[in-house]
């Protein structure tokens, strides 16, 4: 609040608080200064400014009147605002905040209509509270105005109201006047005020407290909102709160009563004594309208309605309390406000600094003050250490505070009296509290992907370094924080634990249960039967896509690939990154989605304006803090993520994910470095990024690398599929349901997710038939299927059927003795069928497009280029200069063969013809085949030295 120092009247405060002082020159006063031992006054007060100034050397202190006043008296400097606002009016009030008297008037002698003059009755108001408050009528809302003053008399605010009307909506300010204020503010003028949760409630209770020596206020908010401003009108005073008695009013009379206790003399919280059944949201106006009521007076002196306030952090904590095991959503719950709670929780955000905060101090002090005997350390030794609880809410204050509010929290946890303005500290030792935000584990039964984060303070331990994205059960308390009176954990104690997927233990009912996915025979026919069946059904009972089975297929075998494979002797990757490109209205979104849906596993999000930090992880900003944050890759670690629409993601954002899809491991090198796994399984969806359709390309697969950008992004894809509006003829698509074959559901969300459960969490290994069929195949599939769009490439190829082979048998729930994955040879074969139809389809094209591009690389008419070569001065020192040149140019031509530029043109143009370069971005660049040649040309003799007619040229000269 801005205070009014004009009003204050020097002369007479400083007599008051009997303060010496001598008269100086013009409008200066001296007295002694309450900053240093001053034994001459050197403190000068201007009181026309009022301003003081020590002008004692190494002193020099200078501020308000207010700061002299605190500092000379021992009192904060609230409290002496506090105390000369009952003598002056200290308010600076905005004038655009004053309300007309006259308004108010107009309010006041309107006529209020007999059925809301009825409801006010009901709420104990009188006749004569409505005069004196001037409660009135607003014609143009229909609603009752309550008038509200500022401490100087003026109209600051009018107060609609509405019985009758849901929550917000009952109260409502006048437009541009919605400060929170305290109501009827003469009622401060009592030492002992009750506070109520609403105006009227307030003026019913004044007309029984008043009487009583007891005032009765509220704040112009309601019951769960409060301004710290107002907080410091309640200093020394004794506090009765009395809120409604549901269970909202209880927790907010426990929050005003944990805010006032701090400077209050006393708090009390008063439990109406209301029939629940009766009045399920009973208030004061309540008890004060019903007959045959108890005086209100009374119930103040019955100690088991009015209970003194007594918060939980002054009680002393036991640290080797046992923990009660709780859910983090159940553990931050009002009701567990202080309780030892252990949580299973996943450590998601983390500032890039701790804080340091005291471990144990030294308090010293004279032992001469009157609060002594209600001090926790009075009786303690001289010197003593004191140890600071772990778990303790003071440390709220200490590590979200400036230094010196640390003096308050230090007392607050020793448990020596607020009032003791001697006591001293001397930290000792220290402790690191890490300001971090946690998520629940992802409960694998539990369909819910969101992830709240939640704050906390964890007590750093030298033994254990925390790591972002890391599963954890930590111990400790939660506590409202003192500031904000959000839920805050602070944690002593933590260890690493594995998280609840990682439990996850296929159990004797489902391993019967799951030979429902079982071929009848192990070989492509049995594999192609099973799978029919399996996509039948859910294209029917589920997705509703019919004649899309390579859709499904592509989609499934994301889903069902094992964490990792044991192939050719060592462990490596095994989950799987698939592409689903297509036109529109293919089915793509609706299939993975009703899919992701029945499985009840997975996250899909929108690929739009996507960022890297949001994707892999980076700094967010909370208030005026950094805190390092995991993206979605991470955060969906060892389960499945869905991107939808790919070509909303610029080619730039998806290529900074190439190293953390490569390795599994998300790494932020910013502050300091973090890393953290992210073997996530990607399934990617798009149109195509230009927008046409795909048969506007001549081969499908190369929207793929329009989309992707990067060839190395490309390789990372495991499989592609490309789904064509004319894959499928529209007499398929448009058939009514009715006319289609009923198919039994036999394949239920629940089995499937069991069996998905289990593919994620087994070991998975390989007969040798299907490694050997897997080498074959890896060499052989390379030659029908080009590597310049590296989707079939020779260096990984092996790798990328084994993990395909993997899914397709935890799919059909192939395993061993011990119930791990077992990768047979006929799923290495279905696979090996299955990627060459969908490959080789008109759509894709990229048979078609390896055997243009082979043709286009082939050199033609070797002869021919000898020829010309040999007609050159010195054919093989072209040849070489050719040779080792990365690209070329007409001019580099004309350089090496000594020519003028139309006939390096001439000879550019013939290379391109006869397949040995090509051009790319204003440069040519040689084919393979014609560096192989011009090696062999080179060494072999085939180029001749210099051409007959010009030796025979040379010779005449």
């Amino acid at each position: 609040m801005a205070v009014n120092l004009d009003a204050i009247n020097v002369l007479a405060e400083l007599e008051h608080f009997k303060i010496e002082f001598e008269y100086g020159s013009g409008n200066e006063l001296k007295t002694l200064c309450p900053f240093h031992s001053d034994e001459n006054p050197s403190c000068f007060i201007n009181t026309e400014k009022r301003e003081f100034c020590c002008k004692a050397a190494g002193c020099e202190r200078s501020g308000d009147l207010i700061t002299f006043l605190a500092a000379k008296t021992k009192k904060s400097r609230a409290q002496i605002i506090v105390e000369l606002s009952q003598r002056y009016s200290l308010e600076n009030e905005d004038e655009n905040q004053i309300i007309d008297f006259r308004t108010v008037e107009q309010f006041y002698l309107a006529e209020i209509p007999r059925q809301l003059l009825n409801e006010l009755y009901k709420r104990g108001i009188t006749d004569e509270d409505i005069s004196y408050y001037r409660i009135g009528f607003d014609f143009s809302t229909k609603r009752i105005t309550v008038p509200i003053r500022n401490s100087e008399g003026l109209f600051v605010n009018i107060r609609k109201y509405l019985p009758g009307a849901p929550g917000p909506e009952k109260f409502k300010n006048s437009k541009g006047h919605g400060k929170i204020r305290l109501y009827p503010i003469e009622q401060l003028r009592f030492n002992t005020i009750m506070i109520c949760g609403g105006e009227l409630k307030a003026i019913a209770a004044a007309r029984f407290l008043n009487q009583h020596n007891i005032g009765a206020i509220s704040a112009t908010c309601g019951e769960s909102n409060w301004s710290k401003d107002l907080t410091d009108n309640f200093i020394s005073k004794h506090v009765i709160i009395c809120f409604d008695v549901d269970d909202s009013g209880e927790n907010a009379a426990k929050i005003r009563a944990r805010i006032l206790h701090r400077v209050a003399a006393s708090t009390r919280i008063l439990t109406l004594p209301l029939d629940k059944q009766k009045y399920p949201k009973g208030d004061i106006n309540d008890f004060i309208g019903q007959e045959n009521r108890q005086d209100l007076f009374e119930l103040l002196s019955n100690d088991e309605v009015c209970q003194t306030y007594v918060p939980l952090f002054t009680k002393q904590l036991d640290n080797s309390e046992t923990a009660t095991k709780l859910h983090l959503s159940e553990a931050i719950a009002a009701k567990n406000v202080g309780t030892r709670v252990a949580i299973d929780s996943v450590l998601s955000s983390i500032d890039t600094a701790p804080f340091v905060v005291p471990k144990n101090v030294f308090a010293t002090c004279d032992r001469s003050q009157k609060v002594c005997s209600i001090c926790n350390i009075f009786r303690c030794k001289e010197n003593e250490l004191y140890e600071l609880n772990s778990e303790s809410s003071s440390l709220l204050e200490m590590v979200h505070s400036r230094k010196n509010a640390h003096r308050e929290a230090l007392m607050e946890s020793l448990g020596i009296p607020k009032k003791c303005p001697v006591v001293e500290f001397h930290p000792n030792n220290f402790n690191n509290y890490e300001d971090t935000r946690l998520s629940p584990q992802l409960e694998i039964t539990d369909r819910a992907t969101d992830r709240f984060l939640h704050p906390s303070l964890i007590l750093a331990n030298e033994n254990i370094k925390l790591e972002l994205n890391e599963s954890y059960e930590l111990t400790g308390r939660n506590w409202p924080h003192p500031q904000t009176q959000q839920s805050t954990l602070i944690l002593s104690d933590y260890k690493q634990t594995v998280d609840a997927l990682s439990n996850y233990k296929l159990s004797d009912e489902y391993k019967e249960k799951l030979k429902c996915f079982m071929p009848n025979t192990w070989d492509q026919n049995g594999l192609k039967e099973k799978l029919d069946s399996v996509y039948s059904d859910l294209a029917s009972n589920v997705t509703r896509i019919f004649s899309r089975q390579p859709l499904h297929l592509a989609i499934d075998l994301c889903y069902h690939s094992p964490l990792f494979i044991n192939f050719d002797g060592e462990q490596t990757k095994g989950w799987l990154e698939i592409l689903i490109l297509g036109d529109s209205a293919q089915g793509k979104s609706v299939v993975s989605t009703k899919l992701k849906a029945f499985y009840g596993l997975g996250e899909k999000v929108e690929s739009k304006n996507a960022t890297v930090a949001g994707l892999l992880g980076g700094l967010q900003k909370t208030g005026d803090r950094w805190f390092v944050t995991w993206g979605l890759f991470p955060n969906q670690d060892k389960r499945l993520l869905i991107l939808e629409e790919l070509k909303g993601m610029s080619q730039e954002t998806f290529a900074k994910l190439t190293d953390m899809r490569s390795s599994g491991l998300a790494e932020i090198p910013k502050i300091e470095k973090r890393r953290t796994h992210a073997r996530t399984r990607l399934i990617a969806l798009s149109n195509t990024r230009s927008g046409r359709e795909l048969r506007g390309y001549t081969y499908g697969v190369k929207a793929i690398e329009e989309l992707i950008g990067s060839i190395e992004d490309v390789r990372r894809f495991d499989f592609a599929l490309i789904c064509s509006n004319e894959d499928v003829p529209q007499e398929l698509i448009n058939i009514p349901s009715f006319e289609r074959e009923n198919i039994d559901h036999k394949y239920t969300s629940d089995l499937c997710r069991n069996l998905i459960l289990w593919a994620w969490t087994a070991n998975c290994s390989f007969e040798r038939d299907a490694e050997k069929q897997i080498y074959l195949s890896a060499g052989e599939l390379p030659n029908k299927f080009h590597d310049s769009i590296p989707l079939v490439d020779k260096g990984s190829m092996r790798h990328k059927l084994a993990r395909l082979a993997a899914a397709l048998a935890a799919r059909t729930f192939s395993h061993d003795e011990e119930y791990n994955v077992l990768v047979r040879k006929c799923h290495v074969d279905y696979i090996i069928q299955f990627l060459t139809e969908c490959y080789s389809a008109k759509s894709f094209g990229y048979d078609k497009y390896t055997e243009t591009l082979i043709d286009s690389q082939k050199l033609q008419d070797e002869n021919k280029i000898i020829h010309e070569f040999n007609n050159i001065e010195n054919p093989k020192e072209f040849c070489r200069k050719l040779l080792y040149a990365n690209s070329v140019d007409a001019v580099d031509i004309a350089d090496f063969y000594g020519s003028d530029r139309e006939t390096a043109n001439n000879l550019l143009g013939l290379l391109v013809r006869k397949n040995a370069v090509y051009r790319a971005m204003g440069r040519y660049y040689k084919y393979p085949q014609f560096i192989d040649k011009l090696r062999y040309w080179q060494s072999n003799g085939v180029l001749k030295g210099k051409p007959e007619y010009l030796k025979k040229k040379e010779e005449k000269f």
